[in-house]
């Protein structure tokens, strides 16, 4: 939705809650609406916290299983030849027996 529409659906949204809540109190149901609408409201915001919560599972998920599995942060693996080099590259080992 482009910015002009979302400016304007805002007070139409806000003047058609007015109207519906006018109506339901016109009839004595003002209270039950107000509830209502906030439950409404309650849950839709759980419903997109819930919807987030989801993605944000499925986009984390494979990292967070190949680095689980021995992966690398970014998902793939290391080839053999690379873990060898890894390993090689560690401190030398000093020969003490030269110096005592």
């Amino acid at each position: 939705m482009n910015p002009q529409m979302q400016r304007a659906v805002g007070p139409l949204g806000r003047a058609l809650n007015d109207v519906l809540n006018d109506t339901a109190a016109s009839v004595g149901r003002g209270d039950e609406y107000a509830q209502a609408m906030q439950l409404y409201a309650k849950a839709k915001s759980w419903q997109k916290f819930g919807a987030d919560t989801w993605q944000f599972i499925k986009r984390a998920a494979p990292t967070a299983i190949g680095v689980g599995a021995g992966g690398r942060p970014d998902g793939s693996f290391a080839p053999a030849r690379l873990r060898t080099v890894e390993r090689k590259k560690q401190w030398p080992k000093t020969d003490r027996s030269s110096t005592e």
